[in-house]
């Protein structure tokens, strides 16, 4: 009679934060519930390519750390020595392909990899950059400095694809938080199957919106987040510079950390607990939440959570909050797929929007927040 294994999983992610650390938490208290033991693998130190180690601690019990050779044997030797059964692959930025690759193979147990992002297709995981959503893409110098920043300047894009792929190809399941961002990951490899695990905000959130913040003046316009390029800091500061060119009646705020200096002509809240957003919202007398990422978003948690909020959203025609947006009616899909088509939208939106008709439309927009569903696909 067979005697099943003690379930220990072994967790690769990225030491940074963000959407996907998170993630991992709430992941791990639901998927691993059962699981005897939770062990997480992290480049160390933290923000820095290439990593000179790896830091392996017990996820239940981080007092129980130790730092190791980020080397293929040493990942194999104490995956062994913990007993691992199965390995969950949260994020892959700071990691060696070809290392993982072959620490993989040799232990022979089955994996999962999470599509948070666009590692497993571009050195430039964001893919903010003019190939978006590059297929068989050509080298350019822009490629060279996305390796370079992440500590594999040596490799080329040919061989990281064929170790992504290797990875990918040999995993037992390979999700994504939304059929948009499965595309772009297939597109790139078309034999590897993805299944679409959604997000799902893991706390309850207030509706908070009211209509009569559509009818303030000025009218307040939040960009929520992280308030940097890629997510979109460069459409907030034409909106600024177009809403004061034209005397328009809007105060437009920052809702996150910069992250870099800030700006002239927006208001700064600073950091927020993400439970409190809808609050916070609430408290400005925000009529709308700016979400007009300049990256191809795969899912986009704040999008969500405003959403939830009651908060209508702008987003462009990328990523895949500009999918939920569209297919919900909360909010507005603007076209950006030239510099001067973005710009022509965006000022002729805000003109739009700060009129009678525009205030209408913004309530309306806010009504249909209710036909978006936490944790559905859209």
């Amino acid at each position: 009679m067979d005697v099943q294994r003690p379930r220990r999983v072994l967790c690769l992610t990225l030491s940074l934060g963000g959407g996907a650390r998170a993630f991992l938490d709430d992941y791990a208290q639901e998927a691993f519930a059962d699981a005897e033991e939770v062990w997480v693998l992290q480049p160390m130190p933290p923000a820095k390519f290439p990593a000179t180690s790896w830091l392996l601690y017990d996820g239940r019990d981080d007092a129980r750390c130790i730092e190791i050779p980020c080397t293929r044997d040493t990942l194999v030797a104490y995956a062994r020595q913990i007993g691992v059964t199965e390995i969950f692959v949260n994020h892959l930025l700071g990691f060696d392909p070809d290392e993982v690759a072959a620490a993989f193979a040799a232990l022979g147990v089955p994996y999962t990899v999470f599509v948070h992002d666009y590692i497993t297709v571009c050195a430039n995981f964001s893919l903010d950059c003019q190939a978006r959503s590059c297929g068989a893409a050509e080298w350019t110098p822009a490629c060279r400095e996305a390796f370079d920043l992440i500590g594999l300047g040596a490799w080329t894009l040919a061989r990281y694809r064929a170790a992504m792929h290797a990875i990918l190809a040999g995993a037992a399941r390979v999700l994504a938080p939304t059929h948009y961002a499965a595309g772009i990951v297939q597109a790139v490899y078309p034999d590897v199957a993805i299944t679409v695990r959604t997000h799902r905000i893991a706390f309850p959130v207030s509706r908070t919106f009211q209509a009569a913040f559509a009818e303030e003046r000025p009218l307040t316009l939040a960009m929520v987040g992280a308030i940097w390029e890629i997510k979109g800091e460069t459409w907030l500061l034409y909106l600024r510079d177009v809403a004061e060119r034209e005397h328009l009646p809007v105060r437009l705020i920052a809702v996150g950390e910069a992250a870099k200096r800030r700006q002239p002509g927006i208001f700064y809240t600073g950091p927020y607990e993400r439970e409190n957003l809808a609050h916070l919202l609430a408290e400005q007398r925000v009529a709308v939440v700016l979400c007009p990422s300049a990256c191809p978003e795969t899912y986009c948690y704040t999008a969500s959570e405003a959403m939830l909020a009651g908060y209508p959203v702008l987003t462009m025609n990328l990523g895949a909050q500009a999918v939920r947006v569209q297919q919900t009616g909360a909010g507005w899909v603007l076209p950006q797929d030239t510099r001067e088509a973005g710009e022509a939208a965006l000022a002729a939106w805000l003109r739009g929007l700060v009129t009678p008709k525009g205030r209408r439309d913004i309530i309306r927009r806010a009504e249909k927040t209710v036909h978006f569903v936490n944790g559905r696909e859209e």
